[in-house]
Protein backbone atom coordinates (compact mmCIF):
# COMPACT_ATOMS: atom_id res chain seq x y z
CA UNK A 1 0.00 0.00 0.00
CA UNK A 2 1.20 3.28 -0.80
CA UNK A 3 2.54 5.25 2.20
CA UNK A 4 -0.82 8.58 2.66
CA UNK A 5 1.25 12.05 3.28
CA UNK A 6 -0.02 13.44 6.01
CA UNK A 7 0.99 16.88 7.67
CA UNK A 8 -0.25 18.63 10.86
CA UNK A 9 -2.80 20.88 8.76
CA UNK A 10 -3.80 18.80 6.80
CA UNK A 11 -7.34 18.17 5.20
CA UNK A 12 -9.53 14.80 6.00
CA UNK A 13 -9.81 12.62 2.91
CA UNK A 14 -12.47 10.54 4.51
CA UNK A 15 -14.03 8.06 2.70
CA UNK A 16 -17.91 9.69 1.43
CA UNK A 17 -19.99 7.78 3.91
CA UNK A 18 -17.73 8.98 6.89
CA UNK A 19 -17.91 12.84 5.47
CA UNK A 20 -21.52 12.94 4.58
CA UNK A 21 -22.40 11.44 8.31
CA UNK A 22 -20.33 14.26 9.93
CA UNK A 23 -22.30 17.17 7.51
CA UNK A 24 -25.64 15.03 9.19
CA UNK A 25 -23.78 15.15 12.76
CA UNK A 26 -22.51 18.84 12.60
CA UNK A 27 -25.90 19.84 11.17
CA UNK A 28 -28.18 18.23 14.12
CA UNK A 29 -25.57 19.23 16.76
CA UNK A 30 -25.50 22.63 16.07
CA UNK A 31 -29.55 22.38 15.58
CA UNK A 32 -29.75 21.37 19.49
CA UNK A 33 -27.22 23.56 20.36
CA UNK A 34 -29.64 26.45 19.18
CA UNK A 35 -32.70 24.57 20.40
CA UNK A 36 -31.30 24.45 23.91
CA UNK A 37 -30.29 28.77 23.35
CA UNK A 38 -34.23 29.14 22.74
CA UNK A 39 -35.28 30.26 26.79
CA UNK A 40 -32.47 32.97 26.32
CA UNK A 41 -33.04 34.00 22.28
CA UNK A 42 -36.56 33.12 21.81
CA UNK A 43 -36.88 33.52 17.75
CA UNK A 44 -33.76 35.68 17.42
CA UNK A 45 -30.38 34.82 15.67
CA UNK A 46 -31.91 31.94 14.04
CA UNK A 47 -28.53 31.04 12.26
CA UNK A 48 -26.40 31.82 15.40
CA UNK A 49 -25.17 28.44 15.71
CA UNK A 50 -25.66 26.66 12.15
CA UNK A 51 -22.85 28.65 10.15
CA UNK A 52 -20.25 26.42 12.08
CA UNK A 53 -22.12 23.83 11.01
CA UNK A 54 -21.20 24.32 7.72
CA UNK A 55 -17.74 25.35 8.54
CA UNK A 56 -16.74 21.74 10.10
CA UNK A 57 -18.88 20.38 7.44
CA UNK A 58 -16.83 21.74 4.89
CA UNK A 59 -13.82 21.27 5.90
CA UNK A 60 -14.22 17.60 6.59
CA UNK A 61 -16.24 17.02 3.33
CA UNK A 62 -15.72 19.27 1.06
CA UNK A 63 -18.36 20.69 -1.17
CA UNK A 64 -21.44 18.42 -1.31
CA UNK A 65 -21.29 17.48 2.56
CA UNK A 66 -21.28 21.06 3.30
CA UNK A 67 -24.29 21.86 0.51
CA UNK A 68 -25.99 19.00 2.67
CA UNK A 69 -25.34 20.58 5.92
CA UNK A 70 -26.55 24.36 4.57
CA UNK A 71 -29.57 22.76 3.51
CA UNK A 72 -30.47 20.92 6.42
CA UNK A 73 -29.89 23.65 8.78
CA UNK A 74 -31.77 26.24 6.47
CA UNK A 75 -34.56 24.18 6.67
CA UNK A 76 -35.05 23.58 10.04
CA UNK A 77 -34.03 26.77 10.74
CA UNK A 78 -36.72 27.92 8.40
CA UNK A 79 -39.14 25.54 10.25
CA UNK A 80 -38.52 25.93 14.07
CA UNK A 81 -37.37 29.71 14.22
CA UNK A 82 -38.79 31.30 11.61
CA UNK A 83 -42.39 32.82 11.55
CA UNK A 84 -44.96 31.30 11.21
CA UNK A 85 -43.42 28.93 12.82
CA UNK A 86 -43.65 24.51 12.19
CA UNK A 87 -43.96 25.51 8.62
CA UNK A 88 -41.90 26.23 5.60
CA UNK A 89 -43.69 28.82 4.46
CA UNK A 90 -41.85 33.17 5.34
CA UNK A 91 -44.06 35.94 6.04
CA UNK A 92 -41.54 38.55 6.56
CA UNK A 93 -39.18 39.56 3.37
CA UNK A 94 -36.47 40.20 6.58
CA UNK A 95 -36.62 36.39 7.37
CA UNK A 96 -36.56 35.27 3.94
CA UNK A 97 -33.58 38.19 3.29
CA UNK A 98 -31.57 36.65 6.18
CA UNK A 99 -32.52 32.60 5.12
CA UNK A 100 -31.33 33.54 1.57
CA UNK A 101 -28.17 35.31 3.16
CA UNK A 102 -27.19 31.93 5.28
CA UNK A 103 -27.70 29.77 2.38
CA UNK A 104 -25.43 32.49 0.45
CA UNK A 105 -22.96 32.15 2.99
CA UNK A 106 -23.05 28.39 2.86
CA UNK A 107 -22.45 28.15 -0.60
CA UNK A 108 -19.30 30.29 -0.40
CA UNK A 109 -18.31 28.09 2.46
CA UNK A 110 -18.57 24.83 0.92
CA UNK A 111 -17.10 26.07 -3.00
CA UNK A 112 -13.96 27.47 -0.67
CA UNK A 113 -13.56 24.61 0.95
CA UNK A 114 -13.82 22.58 -1.93
CA UNK A 115 -10.92 24.63 -3.69
CA UNK A 116 -8.78 23.60 -1.29
CA UNK A 117 -9.30 19.92 -1.51
CA UNK A 118 -8.66 20.18 -5.12
CA UNK A 119 -5.35 22.04 -4.56
CA UNK A 120 -4.51 19.79 -1.79
CA UNK A 121 -5.11 17.05 -3.63
CA UNK A 122 -3.23 18.26 -6.67
CA UNK A 123 -0.14 19.42 -4.23
CA UNK A 124 0.01 15.73 -2.83
CA UNK A 125 -0.14 14.02 -6.32
CA UNK A 126 3.23 16.65 -7.68
CA UNK A 127 4.67 15.23 -4.70
CA UNK A 128 4.12 12.04 -4.92
CA UNK A 129 5.08 11.97 -8.91
CA UNK A 130 8.64 13.35 -8.46
CA UNK A 131 11.48 10.99 -8.36
CA UNK A 132 13.30 13.16 -5.59
CA UNK A 133 12.68 12.55 -1.56
CA UNK A 134 10.93 15.64 -0.26
CA UNK A 135 10.25 16.32 3.32
CA UNK A 136 8.75 19.62 5.65
CA UNK A 137 10.40 20.34 8.52
CA UNK A 138 9.18 22.54 11.25
CA UNK A 139 10.30 25.12 13.41
CA UNK A 140 11.46 22.09 15.71
CA UNK A 141 12.77 20.01 12.83
CA UNK A 142 10.10 17.18 13.04
CA UNK A 143 9.10 16.51 9.80
CA UNK A 144 5.14 17.22 9.08
CA UNK A 145 5.74 16.31 5.29
CA UNK A 146 7.30 13.16 3.79
CA UNK A 147 6.46 11.69 0.40
CA UNK A 148 6.65 8.34 -0.84
CA UNK A 149 10.38 8.64 -2.43
CA UNK A 150 12.07 10.19 0.89
CA UNK A 151 10.62 7.34 3.26
CA UNK A 152 12.02 5.05 0.28
CA UNK A 153 15.41 6.53 1.01
CA UNK A 154 15.15 6.54 4.74
CA UNK A 155 14.30 3.00 4.40
CA UNK A 156 11.11 3.61 6.72
CA UNK A 157 7.41 4.56 5.79
CA UNK A 158 5.92 7.74 6.17
CA UNK A 159 3.85 7.02 9.54
CA UNK A 160 7.06 6.16 11.62
CA UNK A 161 8.57 9.62 10.12
CA UNK A 162 5.75 11.85 11.14
CA UNK A 163 6.22 14.05 14.23
CA UNK A 164 9.68 12.87 14.96
CA UNK A 165 12.20 15.09 14.93
CA UNK A 166 15.40 14.38 12.51
CA UNK A 167 17.68 13.09 15.19
CA UNK A 168 15.03 10.71 15.66
CA UNK A 169 14.93 9.60 12.37
CA UNK A 170 18.47 9.05 11.92
CA UNK A 171 18.93 7.47 15.42
CA UNK A 172 18.82 3.98 13.64
CA UNK A 173 22.06 4.77 12.03
CA UNK A 174 24.17 5.86 14.88
CA UNK A 175 26.90 3.85 13.55
CA UNK A 176 27.45 5.38 10.35
CA UNK A 177 29.47 8.44 11.07
CA UNK A 178 28.71 10.52 8.30
CA UNK A 179 25.04 10.72 9.44
CA UNK A 180 25.75 11.31 13.06
CA UNK A 181 28.09 14.26 11.10
CA UNK A 182 24.96 15.93 9.33
CA UNK A 183 22.57 15.46 12.31
CA UNK A 184 25.19 16.99 14.43
CA UNK A 185 25.74 19.49 11.62
CA UNK A 186 21.51 20.85 11.50
CA UNK A 187 21.89 20.84 15.33
CA UNK A 188 24.24 23.95 15.03
CA UNK A 189 22.11 25.36 12.25
CA UNK A 190 18.99 25.37 14.27
CA UNK A 191 21.18 26.68 17.07
CA UNK A 192 22.01 29.63 14.69
CA UNK A 193 25.60 28.31 14.31
CA UNK A 194 25.97 27.02 10.73
CA UNK A 195 24.32 29.38 7.67
CA UNK A 196 25.43 27.23 4.86
CA UNK A 197 23.28 24.84 3.29
CA UNK A 198 22.54 21.73 4.70
CA UNK A 199 23.67 18.40 2.79
CA UNK A 200 22.43 15.03 4.57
Amino acid sequence: MAPRPISHIRVPDWPAPVRYAIAVGAAAAMVALRAALAPLLGQELPFLTLISAVVVSAWAGGFWPSMLTTGLCAATAAFLWLPPLYTFRIRELSDLVALLLFITIGTLVSTLSETMHRERRRLESLLQSIDEGFVVFDRSWRYVYVNGRAAELLRRTVPTILGKTIWEVFSRHRRDRGRDASAARVRRAHAGRVRDPLQL
